[in-house]
């Protein structure tokens, strides 16, 4: 099979799939509980290079600030027993790491951790450069749409007073930083041998792709 055709497989595998899981979603109430949430997937099928053996990442954003919900931890754990259910249902591999990255965050706090020290320990630094560099929405494109535009404008927030001669040096450092994220975290599991062949397969497919 051809580089092309295998590429036009896989892109139409995605879409279908992430359309489906779309509908999905947006019949469920245990969401509609959260005003203001989108819900996005990086990685491969964001990127519409998906297979059946593709797990699916999904991030869980409110456009706002913690003291916007209301008895936040039921709430939370009824919307994730239920996509967990609709995911299972689907049959997409489980998720990473025992459902370890199944948690929302907010956007207030992502924006106000842009360069600190929290950034990088409460995840917005990774969650932030998925969002803008492969994202795909499947719920709540209004909020997706307008946490991206306040994203932007906080790296380009000097633009307006500086017009010719501005450059986005604050984002292209996050991208490069990102990117040597990546290598350092590959770096790691090389050093971490298994002989479990299933593992040692799956972290080829991520060298691979890195």
């Amino acid at each position: 099979m051809s580089s092309s055709k295998l590429i036009s497989i896989r892109s139409e595998y995605s879409k279908n799939r992430l359309e489906k899981l779309k509908n999905n979603l947006a019949s469920i109430p245990e969401i509609e509980i959260f005003d203001n949430i989108t819900i996005y997937t990086a990685g491969s099928f964001a990127r519409f290079e998906a297979s059946e053996y593709s797990d699916i990442d999904l991030f869980f954003l409110i456009n706002g600030k913690p003291d916007d919900l209301k008895e936040a931890n039921i709430d939370t754990i009824r919307m994730f027993a239920i996509i967990v259910e609709v995911v299972d249902h689907m049959d997409f591999p489980k998720f990473s790491n025992d459902g370890k990255y199944l948690k929302i965050s907010f956007s207030k706090e992502m924006i106000d951790s842009l360069g600190g020290s929290d950034d990088d320990y409460l995840n917005h630094f990774t969650s932030r450069m998925l969002m803008l560099l492969e994202s795909y929405p499947v719920y709540g494109n209004e909020s997706y749409n307008s946490i991206i535009k306040e994203i932007v404008s906080s790296y380009f927030r000097d633009y307006p007073h500086h017009p010719d001669s501005f450059r986005p040096t604050f984002l292209v450092n996050d991208i490069l930083r990102f990117w040597k994220t990546l290598c350092l975290n590959y770096e790691h599991k090389r050093n971490q041998p298994t002989e479990d062949q299933s593992q040692r397969i799956k972290q080829k497919v991520k060298n691979f792709k890195l």
